[in-house]
């Protein structure tokens, strides 16, 4: 089982703050793909761009963050805790 948390507007979403996964073992690639699937056009557009992660979209498995790993293919195992920061304006 993963655990994937949801911030800012992800929640909104998704309609929660947190949410689990049956994979024993997925690359973040078919975990966001399986989330697409799941929450439907509203999550892809924040998380995907031409079919890759956004440049501003933070993803951490067990508090690193996934671009000093292997991007969409860093695997996540059962018992790992992914965080999803979606694009955030402001200033």
């Amino acid at each position: 089982m993963i655990t994937v948390k949801y911030y800012a507007n992800l929640r909104q979403i998704t309609g929660m703050k947190e949410d689990s996964m049956n994979y024993e073992e997925a690359t973040v690639g078919k975990v966001v793909d399986s989330l697409c699937d799941r929450y439907g056009e509203p999550f892809r557009k924040l998380m995907l761009e031409d079919g890759k992660l956004r440049g501003n979209v933070i993803i951490l498995i067990n508090g690193v963050n996934v671009i000093f790993g292997k991007g969409l293919q860093e695997v996540i195992k059962s018992g790992d805790s992914v965080d999803i920061f979606p694009p955030v304006a402001g200033g």
